[in-house]
């Protein structure tokens, strides 16, 4: 039997700090894809033979807080095998713990909402919907994050704080979060990389602070914002 294997080692990321040195020749990797080639499983079209090629990854990262999964790829052999931070396991700080208990406490008392239903508050109902979420979007995102537009301070301020209804935390923290999702996107730095898993991406990345700090330090990237009083309060 011939078989013919190769391995491509190039780095997903020129911004990881976890992954492991491969050796002196190649930069930090987080992932090995492997290629394997044998002339005993051919697959035969129109008189011609095509070699069936399976494809792994490998991670090659690792943390003391990251476990290994693994998945087949759709409509291949291939297999996907990273490592994915602990949601359970690992060290909860005092403000996970805190927006883990405010978003779940939400959802319970909610289910009180049948019980002290009245067309009067259903009235109030859109506008506290409303609102923030056009603060959050106006202000937060396009006015402080991208700086789009200019707004005369009175009114960033009052924007700014109607972005604090929605209840994604303060202007510092979301705007300084936002521009490293764009500076490092889809890369072990982002935040929020959608190759993290569909629920990191989407929601349990905010409560998992630490993660933040080890991928983007410090919140320098919004010195704008720490120079105005307004934004420490």
């Amino acid at each position: 039997m011939v078989s013919l294997s190769t391995t491509l080692m190039n780095p997903l990321s020129p911004f990881s700090s976890f992954a492991k040195q491969h050796n002196s020749s190649h930069n930090n990797a987080l992932f090995s894809y492997k290629t394997h080639i044998s002339t005993s499983s051919f697959l035969f079209k129109r008189g011609g033979s095509v070699a069936h090629k399976k494809h792994t990854f490998v991670a090659v990262h690792d943390a003391s807080d990251q476990i290994e999964i693994s998945w087949r790829i759709p409509f291949s052999e291939g297999v996907m095998v990273r490592k994915k931070r602990s949601f359970w396991e690992r060290s909860w700080t005092y403000w996970d713990v805190i927006r883990l208990v405010t978003v779940a406490g939400a959802h319970v008392l909610s289910l009180l909402a049948p019980f002290y239903f009245n067309w009067a508050v259903l009235r109030v109902l859109p506008w506290l919907v409303y609102i923030p979420s056009i603060c959050i979007t106006l202000s937060y995102h396009r006015n402080l994050a991208h700086r789009s537009f200019d707004l005369p301070k009175w009114l960033e301020y009052l924007f700014a704080y109607g972005g604090l209804l929605a209840f994604q935390g303060d202007p510092i923290e979301w705007v300084s979060n936002h521009r490293y999702h764009h500076k490092h996107c889809d890369t072990q730095r982002d935040p929020h990389r959608p190759t993290q898993g569909f629920w990191f991406s989407h929601m349990t990345w905010i409560f998992d602070t630490a993660s933040i700090h080890e991928k983007c330090g410090g919140e320098e990237n919004v010195d704008d914002l720490v120079r105005q009083p307004f934004f420490c309060i």
